[in-house]
């Protein structure tokens, strides 16, 4: 489907098939940068400290002991100790010589001041006493206290050691934060900032203050460790799949593009505004709410806002909704002409005033016939601008034009990025602030507020980095044995899918509402759901509804175990048995190393004893790094979601901008299955839902047809939501969408970037009734036991936590696929806070003991859940969500990580797989890989026969 996969993998065993290219993300910033901000001098004299600590710990443990025991050896008496303190008060040794009076307090002086760890006082050690000790025992004391009065010399050191070593390191920072890739991108979500650093970087006596310098590294980190297709500094390019050479041979990332875009709730008010504009109007095509339903004398339909509007069909409606669909490619102004001609109807104001009333209430849709997937929205909008009539139609098609042609400036560019080039740098400011000056002129001739959009700065736009060549040569040979293990990870954790409890839930209620032969319309089927849980609670009388509501809530969504245990259906119950058969499978796997490593094959003899309502993904996407180098090929997954082209398309759509034959020029329209009883077809959600995210290329080969969206493709390849019906599969058990107008089963399509948790209600329902969704999450492992999910989602009941210490789960693998890292879940309230006047060494000293003894790292990713639920420290300065990556070396990662978490909630520290500092393994001879975190996005596709009866092709 894309010029630069040239190659379409699949298994020997004919499992699975890689239906595009691997997507390669980089991120912007070489990980170098986060590395060289490491202060070695104060680690190492951190880690001597340590060490120190822990030997004298023990050494005065023993020598405490010892002293004891030649006590006990010299005692004519029990050697118990108020038999030792009763002797100690004697004036006579053993041997009736006369002793020194007060040399066994000493001792008893000298031993209590070893247990407190603290220098014996002058009265504790004395010359009397060290010779009363034999040689070895006095020489140990003398050499412990040595020891201990190096360790506060070296303590009292140690903040000047940091002072010093973080004014070396300034000028790294300095450097690190000059990189143009994370500039730019700084530019883009915390313009203040960036002018603080700049004027730092033109002075280096400017040098921003201790908040600011924190906010700086948070972003930086970001930007070098992420690469998140949310993070404004990833750069994305595609790869290709090849049949032989080296597992993965980078080539180097020259040809990288900037591309400019325009915020979505920018082009929805732009469009709005246009379609509303007096000269304008009369221009735009007209058409009918895609949602239109006719009932028992009434019509039904969804407004703007997704609610359910009914509205009587009275003869004026009918006729102009016979007018419109009779039309060739109407347009208001002809819409009200032939109503005008109609009988009874012979003054035009009032035919305008009704269908403006039309138009509002959202029954009838005005729109300008532009595709919000257009490749150059705002240009092709004001070429339709410029084919109206009237001055002011003239003057808007000018500004459009203007604002286009800056745009294409701004974007066909080279992003200042991998290789510094402070000339393209410049440039390229220039050319967006002509960009701004464009929209600021357009939006104030049409009264827009540029600024009204939920954007992280002004801007309207938004500039995604892209490498337009192939970025790496991927050998499919060196890489199938892997995906082999990924495809039996797609069919296994099909059991943990989240949304699988409500679909059944939802199957049920449809079963006692309308019946296992019933098939109503979706949009009835969806009213129906939403009244049902818009009751107060006290009214709810059936326990299929009482679980309805509670696993469409947050908790529920969640995948909470204490909300499923208390459900009534039989399925989910059955759905939780099987969970735990499925953790018990993989921990009871043998473990090496404290590594548990399950077999795929054992796991899949398991996956066959399943009911037929689990059915894995037929398309997963999975977002996958490259292990630590060994013995081939091994992946660390991050996250798993729905594929069908979610996340190719977007890239592909992003390459077209910039243009060449690597990128676009293959992107068809997929073929479309022929409609039949025995055959499904898949149709993705149409428009862009205000999110620009969701631009992208044709993934389907039909479309969902939401209301007040726009689109180029012909009416026979878009199902308007009208045409479905929702129906009950008896062989799965769940629900299925039917098309009426093609006979055939539909499979509703989310494959836009925007996160499903923000769809519109509409679209988000679908994908509650049979959508992919995520598998993984990133961030939470699903083979965790239910109690600790409860923990890390922070939905533990009132009361004490019953597991106040930390909790460590092992890394999990399924054969050369790492599925979970080693992570360690505890408290927030157990990692040590610096306290009020603390010194900044100390408590760097303090938490990196306290994480060396909860055995972790010396770097990890740490997540945490508020009180709320919220995230603490999944800090990104780019706002994706990213976790934080703490380097115990790094003090200002520590005060990064300090000020995020909090002190109520969970925090959970997870292993950082693979080592964030190291690159891609290379092999000799082939091209060096990059020093950028780099992660592949590689999409599955089950083939019908491997994955069982499968819910696209299964039907009554």
């Amino acid at each position: 489907m894309h010029g630069s996969g040239g190659h379409q993998g699949k298994s020997v065993a004919g499992r699975w098939e890689l239906a595009h290219p691997p997507v390669v993300r980089i991120a912007g910033v070489p990980a170098t940068a986060m590395e060289g901000l490491r202060h070695e001098r104060t680690a190492a004299a951190v880690d001597r400290l340590i060490e120190l600590d822990a030997w004298l710990a023990s050494t005065a443990e023993r020598l405490a002991e010892a002293l004891c025991s030649e006590w006990s050896a010299r005692s004519k008496w029990s050697a118990s100790w108020a038999s030792w303190a009763s002797w100690a008060s004697s004036d006579c040794s053993e041997t009736g010589t006369p002793r020194r009076q007060g040399a066994r307090p000493e001792l008893a002086g000298l031993r209590g001041a070893l247990q407190a760890g603290r220098i014996p006082g002058p009265e504790e050690w004395t010359r009397e006493l060290a010779a009363e000790l034999p040689d070895k025992l006095a020489r140990a004391v003398s050499e412990w206290i040595e020891s201990r009065i190096e360790r506060d010399r070296k303590h009292a050191e140690l903040p000047g050691v940091l002072a010093r070593e973080r004014e070396l390191a300034m000028p790294r920072l300095r450097g690190a934060l000059s990189n143009t890739a994370f500039r730019r991108a700084l530019g883009q979500s915390n313009p203040g900032l960036l002018v603080e650093l700049e004027e730092w970087r033109a002075d280096e006596r400017r040098r921003p203050g201790p908040e600011s310098l924190i906010r700086l590294v948070e972003y930086l980190a970001a930007a070098s460790v992420t690469t998140s297709p949310y993070c404004m500094s990833t750069a994305s390019g595609f790869g290709r799949w090849s049949d032989e050479g080296a597992a993965v041979a980078f080539g180097p990332p020259q040809d990288m593009r900037g591309v400019v875009e325009f915020d979505g709730v920018y082009l929805g008010g732009l469009r709005k505004a246009l379609t509303r504009h007096p000269e304008l109007a009369p221009a735009t095509r007209v058409r009918v709410n895609p949602s239109l339903t006719e009932t028992d004398g009434g019509l039904v339909f969804l407004n703007a806002a997704e609610s359910l509007v009914a509205m009587p069909l009275l003869p004026a409606v009918r006729a102009c909704l016979r007018e419109v669909r009779a039309g060739t490619e109407p347009t208001r102004a002809s819409l009200r002409d032939r109503l005008t001609r109609a009988p009874g109807c012979t003054d035009p104001d009032r035919t305008e005033e009704f269908v403006g009333k039309l138009v509002d209430a959202g029954l009838v849709e005005a729109y300008i016939p532009v595709s919000e997937h257009a490749l150059d929205p705002i240009g092709e909008l004001g070429r339709w601008v410029g084919r109206q009539h009237g001055e002011s139609a003239a003057r808007l098609a000018r500004l459009m034009g203007k604002v286009a042609d800056e745009q294409q400036c701004a974007s066909r560019r080279d992003v200042p990025g991998f290789v510094p080039e402070p000339h393209v740098e410049r440039q390229a400011d220039l050319r967006q602030a002509d960009l701004r000056q464009a929209v600021r002129e357009l939006s104030a001739e049409l009264g827009l507020d540029p600024s009204s959009g939920p954007t992280a700065t002004s801007d309207v736009f938004h500039e995604t980095a892209v490498l337009t060549r192939p970025v790496a040569d991927c050998s499919l040979e060196r890489w199938r044995p892997a995906v082999d293990d990924l495809d039996v990870v797609r069919r296994f954790m099909s059991v943990f899918d989240s949304g699988l409890p409500l679909r059944l839930t939802l199957s049920r209620y449809f079963l006692e509402r309308f019946g296992p032969g019933a098939r109503p319309a979706f949009v009835e089927f969806h009213q129906v759901v939403r009244t049902e849980l818009a009751r107060p609670a006290h009214t709810v009388t059936s326990t299929v509804v009482d679980d309805l509501r509670a696993l469409s809530g947050p908790d529920g969504l969640a995948g909470s175990p204490e909300v499923l245990a208390e459900r009534h259906l039989e399925e989910i119950h059955t759905l939780c048995q099987l969970r735990e058969q499925a953790r018990q499978a993989v921990f009871g796997s043998p473990r090496y190393d404290g590594v548990v490593r399950a077999d795929p094959v054992a796991l899949t003899r398991l996956m066959d004893t399943w009911p037929e309502w689990l059915v894995p993904p037929s398309s997963l996407a999975c977002s996958v790094q490259l292990a630590e180098p060994g013995d081939g090929v091994r992946l660390v997954l991050n996250s798993a979601h729905g594929g069908h082209g979610r996340g190719p398309t977007r890239l592909a759509y992003v390459l077209s901008q910039v243009g060449g034959p690597e990128h676009t020029a293959d992107w068809r329209v997929p073929t479309a299955a022929g409609p039949g009883p025995d055959a499904a077809v898949t149709a993705e959600f149409s428009g862009l839902m205000d999110a620009h995210l969701n631009m992208r290329m044709p993934s389907a080969p039909y479309e969902l047809d939401f209301p007040f969206t726009v689109s180029d493709r012909p009416d026979h390849r878009r199902i308007p939501l009208s045409d479905l019906t929702v129906g009950h599969d008896s062989k799965t058990g769940l629900l299925h969408l039917f098309s009426e107008g093609l006979d055939t089963r539909v499979i509703p399509l989310h494959v836009g970037m925007m996160p499903e948790s923000v769809l519109p209600a509409v679209a988000r329902f679908l994908g509650w009734v049979c959508g992919p969704g995520y598998l993984v999450r990133p961030g939470t492992p699903p083979l965790l036991p239910p109690e600790e999910q409860l923990r890390e989602e922070h939905l533990w009941p009132d009361g004490p936590d019953p597991a106040p210490g930390v909790i460590r789960h092992p890394r999990l693998e399924c054969g050369r696929v790492v599925t979970q890292r080693a992570r360690w879940s505890m408290p927030a309230g157990r990692v040590p806070r610096r306290t009020r006047g603390e010194a900044e060494a100390d408590h760097l000293l303090r938490l990196t003991a306290w994480a060396r003894a909860e055995g972790l790292p010396s770097r990890v990713v740490a997540r945490g859940r508020g009180s709320g639920g919220a995230p603490d420290c999944e800090v990104d300065g780019n706002g994706d969500g990213s976790p934080l990556h703490l380097d115990f070396a790094d003090p200002w990662s520590v005060a990064l990580f300090e000020r995020q978490v909090g002190d109520r909630g969970r925090v959970i520290f997870e292993e950082a797989l693979p080592d964030p500092y190291a690159a891609p393994g290379t092999e000799p001879g082939t091209d060096p890989a990059p020093t950028h975190v780099t992660e592949f996005l590689v999409e599955l596709t089950g083939t019908a026969d491997a994955d069982g009866p499968s819910v696209e092709n299964a039907r009554d």
